[in-house]
């Protein structure tokens, strides 16, 4: 059985990393969506239809876009800094709770 997956890009960022996904988008067209832009209303639909959210800021002092994931259900993956560790408690596996994963470094 062949699985089946999907990535969406919904913003602006670093050239290397927008490049990238273009690339992706490019070379799989059925699987990768790459929208080097914002819109609020694209947002809601990828909260609403995503099985994770990545959000890998070096820098976040508050961030509303995990509390987006985490109100529609999406589990957050975040890095270690700022208001997303504040906002976002890491799986722990030994007492089965938390709201999300993070980490330290990519």
């Amino acid at each position: 059985m062949r699985k089946m997956y999907s990535l969406w890009y919904l913003g602006t960022g670093d050239d290397r990393y927008e490049n990238m996904f273009r690339h992706y988008a490019w070379k799989y067209p059925d699987r990768v969506s790459a929208n080097i832009y914002y819109s609020e209303e694209m947002s809601h639909k990828i909260y609403a239809a995503a099985d994770a959210f990545l959000m890998p800021s070096l820098f976040e002092p508050c961030g509303l876009s995990q509390l987006m994931s985490l109100r529609y259900g999406t589990l957050p993956i975040v890095r270690e800094t700022g208001g997303l560790c504040d906002t976002v408690e890491s799986y722990n596996e030994f007492e089965s709770k938390g709201t999300g994963f993070s980490f330290c470094k990519l």
